[in-house]
């Protein structure tokens, strides 16, 4: 798998606007520490152009020969595939891989073989229903960290009709723990209908359309109120932006509404099931779109269909995006991809479930180690 030149361009641009990011970081601390000791300010930039890229180490290069060809994709996938064998097959010896309280939820599963780890599914507060009935705290949705838990996200399926309700409550309850002045979001990779066929219920407000949905706050009654505020395309990120409001209010008591927090609903547009994205460089587009919205503490919520492929792919890049410029070369020569993916799996089942995306997710940070070094080249020519 091959990037084009725009795709390769777009992560160029990325890598380039991370470096100099870094570089002024690294002056101003520089400068401070320069003026506590009476020393000259170093220009750290140019002394790291003066440096090798981590490419041109001879074990970095040649993972990077290696992961060019697509059978060292299927053979690592096929390296997954049996670590995720040894899971299943201790589920009964070792709590952290039992699924028992979501195989008892076929009526709220949108897959049969898609269910949370008991360990790292997210536990819903009670909430309310219409009639008044208290629901139990189940959603198809888990935890998932990044290598080292340096980042968190929430993986979780397609809200189908029924789950609606809970996949907001899911929602606030996550975003209410960050502060009321910062954005959250949510990122949907699928479209509502793909060939005919359902994907995703259409959980989120139409502009303008508000949400109540029954929710319980310890013994109080609440609403949760789910507002749209606006929508907008972004073409050049093949994204359908929707800003919403959340709050919970009781109706009896005006007095105890909450903060309002806001959340942004990014739906990318350009990724079938079972398969990569469309274009590499709207992909890369939206992930720049994402973490320019994103402030909260809060965890994103990530999600596809089943919430493992295109999710896995999502959260395994965003993590490897974060981290490729600041990884040494025996890091990177010991294939961070696979540790990536293997560490995602340990939170939700079968994460990156198409061989086909893993070799995706290869290309992609192979692209971004050697637009790296095309980078510092350049900086060292000036």
């Amino acid at each position: 798998m091959w990037l084009s030149p725009t795709s390769k361009a777009a992560i160029h641009r990325i890598v380039s606007a991370a470096l100099a990011k870094q570089s002024l970081s690294a002056l101003t601390n520089g400068g401070a520490a320069a003026a506590a000791t009476s020393l000259p300010p170093h220009k750290p930039f140019q002394a790291q152009a003066q440096a090798l890229s981590v490419a041109d180490d001879p074990a970095v290069a040649s993972f990077l020969r290696a992961t060019a060809h697509e059978r060292y994709a299927h053979r690592q996938f096929k390296a997954l595939a049996g670590r995720q064998h040894e899971r299943e097959s201790n589920e009964s010896d070792d709590p952290r891989w039992s699924m028992e309280i979501g195989r008892r939820r076929a009526d709220v599963n949108r897959y049969s073989d898609v269910i949370p780890y008991d360990a790292s599914r997210v536990i819903v507060k009670s909430g309310l229903t219409h009639t008044g009935t208290v629901e139990d705290d189940y959603i198809n949705a888990s935890y998932v960290y990044s290598p080292r838990n340096t980042r968190r996200y929430i993986a979780t399926q397609g809200p189908m009709e029924n789950t609606v309700d809970q996949f907001w409550r899911m929602v606030w309850e996550n975003v209410s723990t960050g502060r009321s002045d910062t954005v959250a979001t949510i990122i949907m990779l699928t479209r509502v209908i793909e060939g005919g066929v359902e994907k995703c219920a259409h959980y989120w407000p139409r502009d303008g359309q508000v949400l109540h949905i029954p929710y319980r706050d310890g013994s109080a009654r609440k609403t949760l109120i789910v507002r749209s505020n606006a929508q907008e395309t972004v073409s050049e990120a093949d994204c359908t932006v929707t800003t919403i409001t959340l709050f919970t209010h009781n109706p009896d008591d005006e007095a105890g509404k909450s903060p309002q927090y806001e959340v942004k609903h990014l739906l990318y547009n350009g990724w079938r099931d079972m398969s990569v994205p469309d274009s590499a460089e709207t992909f890369l587009n939206f992930f720049q779109l994402f973490h320019r919205y994103h402030t909260s503490d809060a965890s994103p919520v990530v999600h596809c269909t089943a919430g493992i492929g295109r999710t896995g792919v999502f959260i395994a890049l965003d993590y490897l995006f974060s981290r490729a410029l600041e990884m040494s070369a025996s890091e990177i020569a010991n294939d961070p991809v696979f540790e990536t993916v293997d560490e995602l799996r340990n939170w939700r089942t079968l994460m990156v479930c198409r061989v086909s995306q893993l070799e995706y997710i290869y290309t992609l940070f192979r692209g971004m180690i050697l637009a790296e070094q095309a980078v510092i080249a350049e900086e060292s020519r000036k």
